[in-house]
């Protein structure tokens, strides 16, 4: 089982993401759930959604403590939650900022999405700038 941790703030698109690789999994040819964990935070508050893709039927619907992937849609949320905690020896993690960001013992993949949605004039964070 291939188990992922999606960490941002509220309103960010972390459930949105979820929602969409288990569909797109599913779509090919494999299982796969998606489970948003909050509460009644409000928007902007640290969130956590979690994505579980196999071969086979999963029947765990729980959140994922020692995951395959981190993806960081929002890095300031690395300054209050360790987004590293209990990621697997050889784990990946993708961080989606604009500076490359080191990571003690792990090697993230830094990609600027939000800039690349700015160029593109697309929706960014619900709003359209």
């Amino acid at each position: 089982m291939y188990e992922i941790r999606i960490h941002s703030r509220g309103g960010r698109g972390e459930v949105t993401a979820a929602r969409l690789l288990a569909p797109a999994a599913i779509h090919d040819g494999k299982y796969a759930t998606a489970c948003p964990f909050y509460g009644a935070e409000r928007r902007s508050a640290p969130i956590v959604s979690f994505v579980r893709i196999d071969d086979k039927p999963i029947r765990t619907y729980s959140q994922i403590k020692k995951p395959d992937l981190v993806v960081v849609l929002d890095a300031s949320v690395m300054e209050t939650v360790d987004v590293l905690q209990g990621l697997k020896t050889g784990g990946r993690v993708f961080i989606n900022s604009a500076h490359k960001r080191e990571l003690s013992g792990f090697s993230p993949c830094n990609v600027d999405l939000t800039g690349i949605a700015l160029k593109e004039n697309l929706t960014v964070a619900g709003h359209q700038s």
